[in-house]
């Protein structure tokens, strides 16, 4: 306990240094008595002269004191400090471009660097995330979707998960509770939360079957919308609100942290019908899947395993399946892989700007200090060395990063809430992104790192001037010589070369932005207005319903002043949503597996293409008598003519698509 005991003593050092510098003083008298009485018995005159003379400098026994019990380094600092901010009180000028400058380069890190951490570094919120993996179906190289047969195939073969669980994306609207409005669903196996490790902290989770096509519609809210929408209510349990006009009973309510597979508002359970699960809807890709290793199961043994079971099902079905293969990565990797490089890149941007600000307020302060050579050449010729010189610039340079910390903490908490409300809509983990103590702690140490960095330059040469070179400098006309113009001079080099640096990366970055807006996305978005919606399953139930809907909503649009044409679309272009095919070529021999032809479609109305000024290179766009009932026809892309029909013409040509050809 010997250390314990020692840092008590250090601790009341600091907490109660007047105390203890009263008892040293007591100390003193006691022993300077002791040796005044000692004298007196025996028979010296004036002893107590005698006994000062023999006991030497008092200052010099407490400093030795001081030295011993480990406080004259704090009692030194303390008066640095003091000193420093009486020195940077008479420049207040130099203050606030200083304390401006670094307040930047801390806030533009901090802010930047608490996104790294919420996205990057910090662990998926869930139980042991370490040991959850996404798995997807890979197509000649590309990742993608699974299908539900692959999935169910999946979960009955494989044995080194503990569970997997499948989720999709979709919308529904909430209506009769205040008004409608339009919320980001999940559909979700009923085993999604215990393979995540996750429970509602109010109600419950889904049972098993709950997935199932006749079991009762159940809803989990997430915290959000719970807090939002029914004021955090918890008798919303087992209450029944609609969801696309079906009654669905509430009965749980998520932990704030759960927001995937994205930030959705509610979770459901999936209900796969017949055709979902027809072994002919197995090259139908459109369902993402997670699993959790089973203990002492490792990732690579669960990929050799998935690829083995690969092989099996290519051999089981090689129309959909040659070819494909599986492909597993942890789940943190295969949520913010993508935006990794992104923000290490604008980390390394803003940790240039704090190098420029640590040099521009270091070459400020190396002009300020040959300003107080005079002061500076008095405390020398009263004994202070050079590092106790050295000393006092650096804790000067450091008082005043601490002021810049301390803007730059309160600039950073501004700025990180902009980053996370304008954050593209599918920045991972944006909602973990916040100031902690880790982020406070990272602001602290650049905050003291740049002071002393940037106090370094003046503190070191402050240190190698002589009292006679101060003295000679103080003098009217004096000069310090080439020492120190070279030193603002390399200052000034390494700010530019950091600005240039800095610069070219942001002319690139402009450049290949440019380009982007300069490429041609193939239609015209000028002056086009668009809005989407969802028809209720329950008043809309069948396509006639919901095609009246869309002719009734287009008469409405195209009589409305100002509109010249109007159209709808299942997507919008460049969106990233819709749903893809395969098909056969009339006259050719089907094909399978990757060489099997496939497409992206969306369905349009009519006026679509006009609408949205797409041009048609040949052939005719659809007419008002493409309807249902008549003969169904089809426009392709450029790239589909190519890639199919690189030598003939496409026109007229006869596909047989995977609605008409089993799959």
């Amino acid at each position: 306990m010997r250390w314990f005991a020692k840092l008590r003593r250090r601790a009341r050092l600091v907490v109660d240094r007047s105390a203890v510098e009263r008892e040293m003083d007591e100390e003193m008298r006691f022993h300077l008595e002791m040796e005044a009485e000692e004298l007196a018995r025996f028979g010296a005159a004036d002893a107590r002269r005698i006994a000062h003379r023999r006991f030497g400098g008092v200052a010099r026994y407490q400093d030795e004191a001081r030295d011993v019990r480990g406080g004259r380094w704090l009692e030194e600092l303390r008066q640095d400090t003091r000193y420093a901010l009486r020195v940077l009180a008479r420049g207040r000028g130099f203050v606030a471009v200083s304390v401006l400058t670094l307040a930047l380069g801390v806030g533009a890190n901090t802010a930047i660097f608490s996104v790294v951490r919420g996205v990057l570094l910090r662990d998926l919120p869930y139980e042991d995330p370490s040991r959850l993996v996404a798995i997807a179906s890979v197509i000649n190289g590309s990742p993608s979707a699974a299908s539900p047969p692959d999935f169910f195939d999946w979960r009955t073969q494989a044995q080194s998960f503990s569970g997997l669980a499948a989720d999709f994306l979709s919308t529904t609207a909430l209506t009769g509770s205040g008004d409608a409005e339009r919320l980001t669903q999940a559909r979700v196996t009923s085993n999604f939360f215990d393979v995540l490790g996750l429970q509602p902290v109010h109600g419950r989770g889904f049972r098993a079957g709950e997935d199932a096509l006749s079991a009762p519609r159940v809803v989990i809210l997430s915290d959000g919308l719970w807090r939002r929408r029914f004021g955090a209510d918890p008798a919303i349990i087992g209450r029944t609100i609609l969801l696309d006009d079906f009654p669905t009973t509430v009965i749980g309510i998520a932990p704030p942290q759960l927001r995937f597979p994205v930030a959705v508002d509610l979770w459901m359970t999936t209900r796969f019908d017949a055709r979902d699960v027809a072994p002919s809807s197995r090259g139908a890709r459109w369902i993402q899947v997670i699993g959790r290793l089973a203990p002492g199961r490792t990732l690579s043994g669960a990929q050799s395993e998935m690829s083995t079971i690969a092989t099996r099902l290519a051999q089981a079905d090689p129309r959909h399946n040659t070819g494909v293969s599986t492909r597993l990565t942890p789940l943190q990797e295969d949520l913010v892989g993508a935006v990794r490089t992104p923000l290490f890149i604008l980390l390394g941007a803003v940790g240039l700007v704090m190098l420029i600000a640590c040099v521009n307020v270091a070459s400020l302060s190396l002009s300020r200090t040959a300003a107080r050579d005079t002061e500076l050449a008095v405390r020398v010729a009263l004994g202070a060395g050079g590092a106790r010189i050295a000393r006092q610039i650096l804790t000067e340079s450091v008082v005043l990063s601490l002021g810049g910390g301390i803007a730059g903490v309160a600039l950073a908490a501004l700025a990180t809430r902009a980053l996370v409300a304008l954050a593209p809509g599918d920045l991972p983990l944006a909602d973990s992104v916040h100031l902690d103590g880790v982020v406070f702690s990272f602001a602290l140490g650049l905050t003291v790192l740049s002071g002393l960095l940037f106090g370094a330059v003046p503190a070191v040469q402050g240190a190698r001037w002589g009292a006679r070179d101060r003295l000679r400098a103080g003098q009217r006309g004096a000069t310090l010589g080439p020492r120190a113009g070279r030193l603002r001079q390399a200052l000034v080099v390494a700010e530019v070369a950091l600005a240039i640096t800095l610069l070219a990366g942001a002319g690139l970055l402009i450049r290949s932005f440019a380009r982007l807006t300069t490429v041609d996305p193939g239609f015209r978005p000028e002056n086009v207005t668009t809005f989407s919606f969802a028809l209720s399953p329950v008043r809309y139930p069948d396509e006639a319903r919901q095609e009246q809907f869309a002719s009734t909503l287009l008469a409405r649009l195209q009589a409305t002043p100002g509109i010249t044409s109007a159209g709808v679309s299942f997507s919008l272009p460049l969106s990233g949503s819709g749903f893809g095919l395969t098909f056969a070529i009339d006259g050719r021999p089907e094909a399978s597996g990757p060489e099997e032809p496939r497409a992206q479609v969306r369905v349009a109305t009519a006026d679509y293409f006009r609408t949205m000024g797409i041009p048609l290179l040949r052939g005719r766009g659809f007419t008002a008598q493409d309807r249902a009932g008549t003969t169904p026809v089809i426009v392709i892309s450029q790239e589909a003519a190519r890639r199919y029909w690189p030598n003939e013409d496409p026109i007229g040509q006869t596909l047989v698509t995977g609605w008409h050809h089993g799959g």
